[in-house]
């Protein structure tokens, strides 16, 4: 136990004491932890970082939630039933593969530069990665179920409602770990590409007036989010299914 919590704290302090060596022999390239950090205090006490950060996260959330429910109900219906499966898998493996930056722009036609736009680009990031393992957690929960479902006579609407999703709970959250990661990195890269008022957008005159401290400061402020939305839904898994460990 102690060396899970030794090992990756003397991992930390040894990056952090080489980037900081590192960082004195090129300082214009590589910076240095003690300068990241001051840009960081003075970026939230004096600029605008921290509503940034709040108009990231804000649609980073929403996007997200609108992705799991939609990444939920498409899974739950291919997995479900072979012909909505057939007819959709090719373009949610189509999508799946497509780099962002090549849907992004169709988007902004359809959307504009707005709120909208940015939901829409997370959402059709994340929900994708969300539809695939809930179809491999229906496909488990049949294997295992089915045959005792049908046995209690139960209709459709209940099967699905107490039994497929809560069988496919454990699969969704994975897939979620996955989704927000992608969530995220796709509301900065949509924030870069069209001057939206978010972190993206900073990294982006930040890199314009090559000012290394300040992005890695956003791009630190970036990990602990995606870090925290990740960590809260680990901790849900990890409440939900303590029995799995047992």
């Amino acid at each position: 136990m102690r060396s899970r919590i030794v090992l990756p704290v003397v991992g930390v302090v040894g990056f952090v004491l080489l980037w900081q060596f590192v960082g004195s022999i090129w300082p214009h390239t590589t910076s240095q932890p003690t300068r990241v950090a001051d840009e960081l205090v003075d970026a939230f006490r004096d600029d605008d970082l921290l509503r940034l950060m709040l108009n990231t996260t804000s649609v980073l959330l929403i996007g997200f939630v609108v992705s799991v429910v939609v990444g939920v109900l498409v899974g739950l219906a291919m997995g479900e039933f072979r012909w909505v499966r057939v007819m959709l898998e090719p373009y949610l493996t189509a999508l799946y593969a497509t780099p962002r930056v090549a849907y992004i722009p169709l988007l902004v036609i359809w959307f504009g530069i707005g709120r909208t736009f940015l939901y829409a680009a997370v959402i059709a990031a994340a929900a994708v990665i969300i539809v695939f393992p809930t179809i491999s957690g229906v496909h488990e929960a049949n294997r295992s179920y089915r045959q005792v479902a049908d046995s209690l006579c139960i209709n459709k609407l209940q099967y699905f409602a107490r039994v497929l999703l809560p069988a496919s709970t454990a699969f969704v959250l994975t897939g979620a770990r996955l989704g927000v990661q992608r969530a995220l990195t796709t509301v900065i890269v949509a924030e870069f590409l069209v001057g939206y008022p978010g972190l993206g957008d900073a990294m982006k005159t930040a890199r314009v007036t090559t000012d290394v401290d300040r992005v890695l400061a956003i791009a630190v402020v970036c990990l602990v989010v995606g870090a925290a939305i990740t960590g809260v839904l680990t901790l849900i898994d990890r409440r939900a299914f303590a029995w799995r460990r047992r």
